[in-house]
C-alpha cells in the first residue's frame, strides 16, 4: 500500500540555459521527450496564452532560473505554465 502522498521531482533551470537545454533538463527528469517541449516552446498560440510579448517566437529569454519541483505525473503544458 501506499500513502498517497506524491512525491514531487525536481527541475533545475540554471541561469543562461537555453530552451534546447531546458528541455534537456526535463528529459533527464522524467518528463516527456525533447521534441515535446520544443514544440511547446516555439507554440504561438501557448505564448500569448502565457501572456508574452505578441513578437515572441519562443520561450527563451522568459524561462527564469529556479529549482522547481512538479509531481511525477504533471502535464507538460502545465510545467510549462
Amino acid at each position: 500500500l501506499t500513502s498517497g502522498v506524491s512525491r514531487s521531482i525536481n527541475v533545475t533551470v540554471k541561469e543562461g540555459d537555453n530552451m534546447f537545454q531546458v528541455a534537456d533538463h526535463l528529459v533527464s527528469r522524467g518528463f516527456y521527450d525533447r521534441g515535446t517541449w520544443v514544440g511547446l516552446f516555439r507554440d504561438r498560440k501557448l505564448l500569448v496564452e502565457l501572456g508574452l510579448p505578441e513578437r515572441s517566437v519562443s520561450v527563451e529569454g522568459f524561462l527564469y532560473p529556479e529549482t522547481y519541483a512538479f509531481p511525477r505525473r504533471t502535464e507538460a503544458v502545465e510545467i510549462l505554465k
